[in-house]
């Protein structure tokens, strides 16, 4: 059995469960999940559940077990991993040493990197597709995305990145210039854009990103089903992402292999070019 911990908000999580059925795939491991927040003072919790996965959460016996090892991994940190306890080495780096984790072991990790779970994108991306029924805003929303020719989500990441310093030491927020930039990108190659523009603080957009002179619609954030607006942004044909999990799960959930994806090169303060970014995607 391999236990993989869930941390952080909806796209790290996403990239967990990922990683986690991959390796049950290709070693006929089973696994289990557990969520633990490594930092208590940022109130997260499990945000799987409206999607169709295939995931059993471990029990309450094993995630004592596995609360009692994590403090012993605490303590003794400095020492190094148990065995049995696989962590990331660095930060969006594919490590092929994943997939050769002895049984009963534990994963704790982000696990940033497509090339984890690539061979299995088409069961991803089907274990990411909603449950039924859908709330009627996704619904019409959906429609509209349906009726346009070219189609184009824009994802403006601001949330704790703006209003946290630490995070936003961290992080980084993208600049507008970005946007603008990544527009004439598209617009150089399809004249019929349409966007659709997603955000977590959609008043600070309509104040300062001027998309007037383009077929645009910005879309008020669903608090209640933020992976209603991850969905609707795959639905799409073309991307304009942040630096942010969610928006690239929101462009690569999107199957067609015509799509054009833009990310920004600079994904964190310390991280140009990082990995996480496909290598069929373009960055800026």
């Amino acid at each position: 059995m391999y236990y993989f911990q869930l941390m952080g908000g909806m796209g790290n999580q996403m990239f967990q469960y990922a990683v986690g059925r991959s390796l049950s795939i290709a070693r006929s491991i089973p696994v289990k999940f557990f969520f633990f927040e490594t930092y208590p003072s940022v109130k997260r919790s499990m945000l799987l559940d409206k999607f169709s996965l295939d995931m059993e959460m471990a029990d309450e016996g094993e995630r004592s077990r596995i609360e009692t090892l994590r403090s012993d991994l605490t303590k003794n940190f400095a020492a190094g991993s148990p065995r049995w306890v696989m962590m990331e080495k660095s930060d969006f780096v594919y490590d092929a040493q994943l997939f050769h984790a002895p049984d009963d072991a534990m994963m704790i990790g982000y696990w940033q990197n497509e090339l984890y779970f690539r061979r299995y994108a088409g069961e991803i991306r089907r274990f990411f597709s909603l449950k039924a029924p859908f709330s009627q805003r996704f619904q019409a929303i959906s429609d509209r995305i349906g009726t346009k020719r070219c189609p184009v989500s824009i994802h403006i990441r601001r949330g704790d990145y703006a209003t946290h310093p630490a995070i936003l030491a961290i992080h980084g927020l993208c600049p507008i210039q970005y946007y603008t930039k990544a527009l004439q990108l598209l617009q150089d190659r399809w004249s019929d854009i349409h966007l659709f523009i997603f955000s977590d603080d959609i008043d600070w957009v309509k104040i300062h990103f001027d998309v007037r002179e383009l077929p645009h619609e910005m879309i008020e954030p669903s608090h209640t089903n933020p992976q209603e607006d991850l969905v609707l942004m795959s639905r799409c044909q073309h991307h304009i992402i942040a630096n942010s999990s969610f928006s690239w799960w929101g462009a690569w959930l999107n199957p067609s292999p015509n799509k054009m994806v833009i990310a920004p090169r600079q994904w964190m303060t310390a991280h140009y070019d990082p990995p996480v970014i496909c290598q069929d995607w373009t960055g800026i």
